[in-house]
């Protein structure tokens, strides 16, 4: 499901002293995935990343990198330290000629840039058990996504609660869920800031 770290850009801010001010340098992974039903082969693909920002020229004209996959840990000098968000092209030069997998992502705060690519033009199986429901929700907040509530098809048990990851395609069973069987619920996002993240949710209303 997920391809190590492809490279690195590097961010500059200015901080120390007031009368020296030095540079803080951090460099920022990124990092692609792909489903695991439409895998990209690591050895064999090649990406190009454009990156997006507010730009001074000549790098509102010139903010793209591109690389091997496999040459995992290259620094890309390309795109600026302001970069806001990615869009990320991968193709299998000489193994897929007509498939190429396309993933965009927003430069988060701190941590890595995480990137989940799809393949364009083609059906993907994905086959994660979530528990087969009726009545059950799903909402999405901030760059996840949660499948909570309704009844389980013959059973009288509480459904699990999942939550995903946009950026990854990681989803994951709660250990803590709904303590009560409820139907039609909603999923609200609550933030505090525009780019608040991971952004808290609510689960509320319904019906038992």
């Amino acid at each position: 499901m997920r391809a190590p770290a492809v490279g690195f850009f590097t961010a500059v801010a200015i901080g120390g002293a007031a009368c020296t001010p030095d540079p803080i340098i951090e460099e920022r992974p990124i990092v692609v995935y792909a489903p695991r039903a439409c895998p990209v082969s690591q050895s064999d693909a090649f990406s190009v990343i454009y990156g997006h920002g507010d730009f001074d020229l000549p790098a509102a004209k010139a903010a793209i990198s591109s690389l091997w996959l496999r040459d995992v840990g290259t620094e890309l000098p390309a795109l600026p330290g302001n970069t806001r968000s990615l869009i990320v092209d991968v193709s299998l030069p000489g193994v897929l000629e007509n498939v190429d997998w396309r993933g965009t992502a927003e430069v988060p705060p701190s941590g890595p840039i995480n990137v989940l690519v799809w393949p364009g033009g083609e059906s993907c199986r994905l086959n994660r058990d979530v528990q087969r429901r009726t009545d059950g929700a799903i909402g999405v907040f901030g760059r996840h996504f949660m499948v909570v509530g309704g009844r389980l098809l013959g059973g009288a048990q509480v459904p699990s609660t999942w939550v995903g990851d946009l950026s990854t395609g990681i989803i994951e069973d709660l250990k803590l869920g709904l303590g009560t069987r409820r139907a039609r619920a909603t999923v609200t996002e609550f933030r505090s800031s525009p780019d608040q993240d991971p952004a808290p949710a609510l689960v509320a209303g319904g019906e038992d």
